[in-house]
């Protein structure tokens, strides 16, 4: 009842739970994304306790609502994806959300940095994927256990990401759903 009607929404997963932060955006470049987007969706973002952080470090001027985040069980979300009327796509930093969403939603637009998309991609046909390093990092390793803490590959991959860019290729795939 809380969606706004003028604009469509789009669910948001930044992923910060997990040891593989180096994947994720610095704050910087996803409040630019936000900016981009903010005015033609209305932005829900999702996820655990851990995005509950997102609010101290987003700017308060963005337009997100976090009413979703840390409300319900990996099980509830589950129960929500399959019952509910509202398919709302999901924009996603890779992140075990993104793998729960993409077992019963086909609309997932996936952002990879240092993993590799073509493996860890959803397969559904109404996904699209932007990837900052073709073929992820070579210091990403999750089969070996190897996961580092810091990646200058991942650093370089966002410094070479263009919001704008990224922006008009989730727009391009919304179109194309038919969203």
């Amino acid at each position: 009842n809380n969606l706004s009607k003028n604009k469509k929404p789009l669910y948001i997963y930044y992923g910060t739970s997990g040891r593989a932060r180096h994947r994720l955006p610095p704050i910087e470049w996803l409040e630019s994304l936000i900016k981009l987007l903010q005015d033609e969706y209305e932005l829900l973002l999702v996820g655990g306790k851990t995005e509950l952080s997102l609010q101290k470090i987003l700017d308060k001027k963005l337009d997100v609502k976090f009413y979703f985040i840390g409300k319900f069980s990996l099980s509830e979300w589950s129960s929500i994806f399959t019952s509910s009327k509202h398919h709302i796509p999901l924009i996603s930093f890779d992140g075990g959300f993104s793998h729960l969403y993409g077992i019963h939603l086909p609309h997932i637009f996936q952002i990879f940095c240092s993993s590799n998309a073509n493996k860890w991609k959803s397969k559904s046909e109404s996904n699209e994927v932007y990837e900052c390093l073709k073929g992820g990092s070579p210091n990403y390793k999750p089969h070996l256990f190897k996961v580092p803490d810091k990646c200058s590959f991942a650093n370089q991959g966002w410094k070479d990401s263009n919001p704008l860019e990224v922006k008009r290729k989730i727009s391009s795939w919304l179109r194309g759903i038919g969203y």
